[in-house]
């Protein structure tokens, strides 16, 4: 493995913050609400959605983790260039897989994303069935310390369990479905909403209105843009061109699900975070 992994290792990358960024000389600076405490911050985008060796130093095989990563790091300037250059309708299978792939990733390497499997596998660590069963089969071994061992490896098993073949991740199941959505660009006309789109350090919302219909999966990737995934085969008779102006309702009702997802820290363009708060007040309420 190269000895040139960094230590200090973002699970929200820097490309991708530099576009809700201001730029100052050579940095680029970013707002941020902190939900734990209320404080306002503008640090550079370097210094925020980072731990120090995040995903361990440590990995086996052959440099899955520079390589995984380089792919995503990769998938975001290109996903940005075909925005640009052509609409969504119109996109290769293979250019919506860039898509696919950059959701996917990006919904699991961050800290909340780390928090939640933990707590999904100590539910089932700490069930009664699962230590009788545990204690038959490794009798070497206590519970503590299969514990740990999920804390350190369940991330980067979930992430990075996508067999790369060819310099491409070969597709999982997850994957496969969300292929089967529709994906809509939702342009955000500032002029007429008022609101920009927030991000966040867990950048993904998943919502539904109902079991299974009506998901959608929301990644904003400007103030002005936001990817959306969806099953509701309605949009696509709507908005046949899959680039979709939207109103100040979805815009909120977006920036509503950042904020509720959001695992610490709201990014903004701008120092207002009125609505960020209204947010929280109201689920506390």
């Amino acid at each position: 493995m190269s000895d040139n992994i960094p230590k200090r290792q973002h699970y929200t990358p820097q490309f991708y913050l530099r576009q809700f960024a201001t730029q100052r000389i050579s940095e680029h600076y970013i707002w941020c609400y902190d939900k734990t405490n209320g404080n306002i911050f503008n640090p550079s985008v370097k210094n925020i959605g980072v731990e120090n060796w995040f995903y361990d130093k440590k990995l086996q095989g052959e440099c899955v983790f520079e390589r995984a990563l380089s792919i995503l790091e990769g998938h975001y300037s290109e996903i940005y260039r075909i925005i640009r250059e052509k609409p969504i309708s119109s996109l290769t299978r293979e250019e919506k897989q860039l898509f696919v792939e950059l959701v996917y990733l990006q919904d699991t390497r961050t800290r909340k994303a780390r928090d939640n499997m933990i707590k999904v596998k100590e539910e089932v660590i700490n069930s009664e069935d699962f230590q009788d069963w545990f204690q038959e089969t490794f009798p070497g071994m206590t519970i503590e310390e299969q514990l740990e061992d999920i804390k350190r490896n369940i991330q980067l098993s979930e992430m990075f369990n996508i067999e790369i073949k060819d310099n491409k991740p070969k597709f999982s199941e997850t994957l496969d479905r969300i292929m089967e959505f529709d994906l809509f660009l939702l342009i955000n006309d500032i002029r007429t909403t008022g609101a920009a789109f927030f991000t966040s350090d867990h950048p993904n919302c998943h919502y539904s209105l109902s079991e299974e219909i009506d998901m959608k999966i929301l990644f904003p990737i400007t103030p002005e843009l936001c990817l959306m995934f969806t099953n509701d085969k309605g949009w696509e008779t709507m908005h046949p061109s899959h680039n979709t102006v939207i109103n100040k309702k979805f815009v909120q009702v977006a920036n509503e699900r950042t904020v509720e997802k959001a695992y610490r820290f709201v990014f903004s363009k701008t120092n207002d975070f009125r609505f960020v708060e209204r947010v929280l007040e109201k689920k506390i309420d």
